[in-house]
């Protein structure tokens, strides 16, 4: 276990800050990409009821639009469901990252 957070020496908390700040990196991404997944699906049903409603209307133009809307909205429910399910932890671990 040599890893350390970049430019900090190798001594046992550095370690552990390491390992602390991973795990919460790992939990992040993983809600992020589930979260993504949520979000792609929802704008493609949505997608789907438009060309039902408009079924010659161009729709080459929303896909930017969902496409931000997805990653904002995955953005913000996976900051936010990770920083509740660790609200307790959530002082140490700002102190940690400074």
């Amino acid at each position: 276990m040599d890893y350390t957070v970049f430019l900090s020496s190798p001594t046992i908390f550095n370690q552990h800050r390491a390992l602390y700040l991973q795990f919460y990196m790992v939990q992040y991404m993983e809600s992020f990409g589930l979260f993504l997944s949520f979000a792609l699906n929802f704008c493609l049903i949505f997608d789907l009821l438009i060309m039902m409603r408009f079924p010659f209307s161009d729709k080459n133009k929303y896909m930017t639009k969902y496409q931000l809307f997805s990653v904002i909205s995955s953005l913000a429910v996976s900051v936010f469901f990770v920083y509740q399910a660790n609200v307790e932890d959530s002082s140490t671990f700002i102190d940690w990252v400074i």
